[in-house]
């Protein structure tokens, strides 16, 4: 759904596997999903959010990278990438 641009869809799937997930790094990657659908909308805060759950669970390069995006460089809303 997200590389379709149906952002609601995906939001309620990612966040139904996420309830329902039980290893930390299927949360980590549920949560970065979560973060990279947030950035797509436009949810800066919701999206950081996200990130740093995700980080918190299991330390990711690219998701230190989406970080780091959002938060270092002042340019926003920014179009994410697929």
């Amino acid at each position: 759904h997200f590389l379709a641009g149906e952002l609601e869809p995906a939001r309620r799937f990612t966040e139904t596997a996420l309830a329902a997930a039980t290893k930390p790094g299927s949360k980590a990657a549920l949560q970065y999903n979560l973060g990279r659908i947030a950035e797509a909308e436009g949810k800066r805060d919701e999206a950081l959010e996200h990130y740093r759950a995700s980080l918190a669970l299991r330390p990711n390069k690219s998701v230190q990278a989406r970080l780091d995006g959002l938060t270092k460089h002042p340019r926003w809303p920014r179009r994410a990438a697929p």
